[in-house]
């Protein structure tokens, strides 16, 4: 692991920087290694390796240890990413190859239980002809009822809040969600939202910072299920149209979108590559996960609390404090991503610091360790790579018109009779706020024959002009007058 530079100067939060490689370097050493030979091996950007290897360690922790920055101020080891790239930027295959560990242990886990599960077929046999003689004779003592196997999950696919409960009901520490394509995640939200009732995007805010969890249900031998800490890590991909029109103003507006840590590296062509992972690799970066794994699960009914140590925790401060000044210069989206990343550096370095230990097999399983300065240092670098991805994509997002939101505007005129202005689009469309963006989806209709923007001036009684935009009349194939 390179000690990254120690620096705490702010950064220039206005302007729109370019894509920058990630910070590879800052992470555990053989943790970086193993993301430069993915990355390699697929011909894909490190960037899309590291994202997803990231949320997956966070899982292997878990509800095991959070990070006390003072009293009242906890932090868990959660971490939500997503990599956003076009159809054949190899997200697929960078995936797989980040969660090879993951996926291998949880294919073992469920080849387990189910060995577990004809074993209590069986015994459940046995102590049904033990009960019926029991009963029948009244000698004795009543013969034990065989317990039903639990099987472990370090993975999960269905997204939906009462599946995901139910799950970690029997899985205290935790688990990663993970979806090939992120909308469905989103799309879920509201799957099953009760009449009247809130949806499911205000659990997983909850979620994310491992808070309680209760889900109640009309069927089940369990009509509510309890979660003291639902801890769940999430990744996935999803196209850059996808994850506009997911997220809407909706999810900005309720912070999902200042959750995620995001990627979109610029599209590059892939040549063919003979190199591949070598198994010695695959293997050590597999002990790397045995060993988190081996954490205990939780001290007194609660996760073990891990602390920095004095250069750590002035680090962490000083950071603190520079990242405050940036954000009273910030409003909106931006401004609720950098209030996040406070509590992002504080994760990251906790992750850091036990991957570093589980490399080195010198990890407490037990205690809580100390998270040092090297630690923080590398979290407020991998932070601020992520603030400068953050505002280069919410900047591409703000000025990319998507193929279907042309299509929902194009709609809406329809349905409000072939006209509808600019107030009308932002107030009924599809979640489009800003003015410039419905006067370039105009432009974009009108270039494609669809129909005229038009200018209207105040009426005699006053008002504000407006720009509307008019559909060809279908009869005579001509526009009218604008008036």
């Amino acid at each position: 692991m390179t000690r990254a530079s120690s620096s705490h100067e702010g950064m220039d939060v206005l302007s729109i920087p370019s894509f920058s490689p990630f910070p590879t370097d800052c992470l555990p050493n053989q943790t970086a290694r193993y993301i430069r030979l993915a990355a390699e091996s697929i011909g894909c950007d490190e960037s899309i390796i590291a994202l997803p290897l990231l949320s997956a360690l966070a899982s292997a922790i878990g509800n095991t240890r959070v990070i006390e920055l003072k009293p009242g101020w906890q932090e868990p080891c959660i971490l939500w990413t997503a990599i956003i790239g076009e159809s054949g930027t190899h997200k697929t295959p960078a995936l797989d190859r980040a969660l090879w560990a993951v996926n291998k242990q949880q294919k073992n886990e469920l080849a387990q239980h189910q060995d577990a599960m004809q074993d209590y077929e069986s015994d459940k046999q046995e102590y049904e002809n033990q009960f019926k003689n029991y009963k029948r004779n009244k000698e004795g003592e009543s013969p034990a009822m065989p317990q039903l196997p639990v099987a472990k999950r370090l993975l999960c696919q269905d997204v939906t809040v009462e599946a995901l409960a139910a799950i970690l009901a029997s899985n205290q520490r935790g688990m990663l969600v993970f979806r090939d394509e992120l909308s469905g995640w989103m799309s879920s939200f509201d799957a099953y939202k009760k009449q009247g009732g809130s949806s499911d995007a205000a659990q997983w805010l909850q979620m994310y910072n491992g808070k309680p969890l209760m889900v109640d249900r009309k069927t089940g031998d369990h009509k509510t299920l309890f979660v003291p800490h639902a801890s769940v890590s999430i990744t996935g991909g999803i196209q850059p149209g996808e994850l506009a029109r997911c997220l809407g103003q909706r999810h900005f507006e309720n912070g999902l979108a200042a959750r995620l840590l995001m990627c979109m590296p610029p599209r590059t062509p892939c040549h063919w590559t003979d190199a591949s992972m070598p198994k010695s690799e695959q293997s050590i970066m597999d002990c790397v996960f045995e060993n988190l794994w081996e954490l205990s699960v939780f001290s007194e009914g609660e996760p073990v609390v891990c602390k920095f140590d004095s250069q750590g925790q002035q680090d962490f401060i000083r950071f603190h404090d520079v990242l405050s000044e940036e954000l009273a210069k910030l409003t909106g989206n931006l401004a609720a991503a950098w209030s996040k990343y406070r509590g992002y550096a504080a994760r990251l370095a906790l992750l850091i610091q036990y991957t570093r230990e589980a490399e080195c097999g010198t990890l407490s399983q037990i205690d809580g360790i100390v998270i040092d300065s090297e630690s923080m240092v590398a979290a407020i670098q991998l932070v601020r790579w992520f603030g400068r991805e953050t505002k280069r994509i919410y900047h591409e997002l703000e000025h990319a018109v998507g193929e279907d939101q042309v299509k929902a505007v194009l709609e809406l005129i329809q349905e409000l009779g072939g006209m509808a202005s600019s107030r009308e689009v932002m107030r009924r469309g599809p979640c489009i706020k800003s003015k410039a963006k419905v006067m370039r989806i105009f432009n974009q209709l009108e270039l494609a024959s669809y129909g005229k923007v038009i200018s209207t001036h105040p009426s005699v009684n006053g008002g504000r002009p407006s720009i509307i935009f008019r559909l060809k009349n279908s009869l005579n194939d001509c526009y009218g007058d604008g008036d």
